[in-house]
């Protein structure tokens, strides 16, 4: 009986950042927000969301069936992702926080849910600015280098837009230790803070102290109260 069985199923593709082959029919997909995303490569976590439009195109365009209708049901649920990031119904201050290494995506998160925030964490900047539009965080906390769209030009997009201009900028970096350096990239990006990797949750504390008092007050509140 066990001939009746269908074949299992493999999608054998290299990630485009490591180049080892991967199952794509077994893999979990990016945590990217896009209707298109693609499969994060279990060996060094990238994917490829953030490829050219014209590569992307040509990947689902030779995909086998099985990834096309894991993308429909991940369509679904990117919709309804974009759909739950309801600013009223969120009680605490929101801070979005954008990091392509998952390890530091979690630690800052973890610092800013201490500090009172409800978090929304991205692993790529692409869907950045629309979450930002849409929510309208009081923080956003972003890695300065990242595929495509790095945190410094995602800083000076929200800060020239008139609906998110509003928002703080922190922006994580190992790259600016000279003051001057520091001042040039203030007033080219538009960015509020930097902070040094490896970010210190006391110094992290400090700089939202600055930036957004009333929310870190608001924020500390609501969590001492629950």
């Amino acid at each position: 009986m066990f001939e009746s069985l269908p074949p299992a199923i493999a999608v054998l593709r290299p990630c485009v950042a490591c180049r080892v082959p991967f199952d794509l029919a077994h893999a979990d997909f990016c945590a990217c927000l896009a209707t298109d995303r693609t499969f994060r490569c279990p060996g060094c976590g990238c994917c490829a969301c953030d490829q050219p439009l014209g590569a992307r195109n040509e990947f689902w365009g030779s995909a086998p069936r099985v990834l096309w209708e894991r993308r429909r049901e991940q369509a679904v649920t990117a919709e309804r992702q974009l759909q739950a990031l309801d600013r009223n119904s969120v009680k605490r201050p929101v801070a979005l926080i954008i990091d392509d290494d998952p390890r530091i995506l979690m630690q800052a998160a973890a610092a800013l849910r201490r500090l009172g925030f409800s978090t929304i964490e991205l692993d790529r900047p692409g869907a950045a600015a629309q979450i930002a539009r849409m929510v309208v965080p009081e923080l956003v906390l972003t890695d300065a280098l990242m595929p495509r769209l790095d945190g410094r030009e995602l800083c000076r997009q929200l800060k020239t837009d008139p609906e998110t201009s509003s928002i703080r900028v922190i922006v994580m970096s190992s790259l600016y230790k000279g003051t001057v350096h520091r001042n040039e990239a203030f007033k080219k990006f538009l960015v509020d803070e930097f902070l040094e990797k490896p970010v210190r949750f006391a110094v992290l504390r400090d700089a939202v102290q600055r930036l957004v008092p009333d929310a870190l007050a608001a924020g500390e509140e609501r969590t001492t109260a629950s």
